[in-house]
C-alpha cells in the first residue's frame, strides 16, 4: 500500500474530489484483480491431476478442455461487448457468479456422473491454463481508467499487471502447500484436490463481494458526445472510457 502511495496510484491529495472520490472502487477492483489471479494459478496445479482422479481418459480431457476455452470465448465477449449497455458491475458480478458455479460443479462431480463437467465448464468461468479467462479483464480496466483520471494509465496498469502476476504465482505457491499439509494430516490425494477446486468457487464469492460494493462512478457515461465533421453535420463519439471506444 505505501509503495502505490508513493508512486501516486491510489493519490488523494492532488487536488479536486474525482480521484478521492473513487480510490475506493479502485482498491475493490485490485483486490478483486487479486483475488481472481491467485484462484487461477493455484487451480492450474491440480487441474489436471483432479481430472485424471475422476478417471477422465486423455481424450475427453483434451475435449474438456477445448469446450472450456470456447465457452469461456463466448461468455467473455457476450458479456464484455454488452458491459457498458448493462452496466459494468452487473456483469463483473455475473461473471464471478459463473466462476462460483464452474468451481462448485467442478467440486461436486464424482466419476459417477462426469458428464456434467461439460456443460459447467462451458458455462462457468474455469482457469485451465491459470490465465486470464473471463470477462473480467477489458471492464475493469476501463473501469480504472474512468475511476482514476488523473493517474498516468501506463503506471496504472503497471501496478494491475504486477499485482495479478504475483498473486498467481503465489496461489500457485499455496496450493502445493495446502495439499501437501491436508495429506500430512491423513487427507487422500484426491480429496486435497478436490478442496482446492472448492475454494477456486468460494474465491470467486469474494469477488462478487468485492464487486457488489463497487459505487456507480465505475459506470460508462451512457451519453455520447457530439463532433462536427468536417461537412458540418454532427456526429457521435462513444465516451473515452467505454469499452466501445477501445
Amino acid at each position: 500500500a505505501n509503495a502505490l502511495m508513493q508512486y501516486r496510484v491510489f493519490d488523494i491529495d492532488a487536488g479536486g474530489t474525482d480521484i478521492r472520490d473513487n480510490k475506493r472502487d479502485a482498491l475493490l477492483l485490485f483486490i478483486g484483480r487479486c483475488v481472481r489471479m491467485f484462484s487461477y494459478g493455484a487451480l492450474t496445479v491440480v487441474l489436471m491431476t483432479y481430472l485424471q482422479g475422476l478417471g477422465l481418459s486423455e481424450g475427453a480431457i483434451g475435449s474438456l478442455l477445448t469446450a472450456i476455452l470456447l465457452g469461456d470465448l463466448g461468455v467473455s465477449l457476450w458479456l464484455t461487448s454488452r458491459a457498458d449497455q448493462l452496466g459494468r458491475k452487473r456483469c463483473l458480478m455475473v461473471g464471478a457468479f459463473l466462476k462460483v458455479f464452474g468451481g462448485g460443479m467442478f467440486a461436486v462431480v464424482d466419476d459417477k456422473n462426469s458428464w456434467m463437467l461439460f456443460p459447467a465448464g462451458v458455462i462457468g468461468v474455469i482457469s485451465s491454463t491459470g490465465g486470464e479467462i473471463g470477462p473480467f479483464l477489458p471492464i475493469e480496466q476501463a473501469a480504472l481508467t474512468q475511476a482514476m483520471k488523473r493517474v498516468e494509465p501506463a503506471t496504472l496498469f503497471a501496478w494491475y499487471n504486477s499485482l495479478g502476476y504475483i498473486s498467481q504465482a503465489f496461489g500457485a505457491l499455496c496450493c502445493g502447500w495446502i495439499v501437501a499439509l491436508l495429506q500430512s494430516f491423513g487427507w487422500t490425494h484426491h480429496a486435497s484436490l478436490r478442496l482446492m477446486v472448492a475454494i477456486y468457487g468460494v474465491l470467486g464469492a469474494v469477488m462478487a463481494a468485492c464487486y457488489h460494493l463497487l459505487s456507480p462512478a465505475i459506470e460508462c457515461t451512457p451519453a455520447l458526445t457530439p463532433t462536427p465533421t468536417a461537412a458540418g453535420t454532427p456526429t457521435t463519439q462513444p465516451p473515452p472510457h467505454s469499452l466501445a471506444a477501445a
